[in-house]
């Protein structure tokens, strides 16, 4: 129960948002050219994408992209970003 206030109060202190920390997904962040080898890198673009009902399913397709070796440390950066605020929809 205390790690889980500690999370929710990390997560809370380091949400200063800024216009770039959302960017709505054009394309499949793995397919573009240039180095999207970095898993983190592909990771934090698809959760900037604001939309839940987009980010998810690209989220799904990009884990099934990747080595099964991956998977573990995909699976801990997601639950770190996973806490990041997304905006409010209107």
């Amino acid at each position: 129960m205390v790690s889980l206030a500690v999370l929710v109060t990390a997560n809370a202190e380091r949400n200063h948002l800024k216009p770039t920390d959302f960017e709505p997904l054009t394309e499949l962040p793995w397919k573009t050219p240039g180095d999207t080898s970095d898993l983190r890198g592909v990771l934090e673009k698809i959760f900037r994408e604001p939309d839940q009902a987009i980010r998810y399913p690209v989220l799904a397709e990009y884990l099934r992209a990747i080595p099964v070796k991956d998977l573990g440390r995909a699976f801990d950066t997601c639950v770190l970003l996973e806490g990041t605020q997304v905006p409010e929809k209107a």
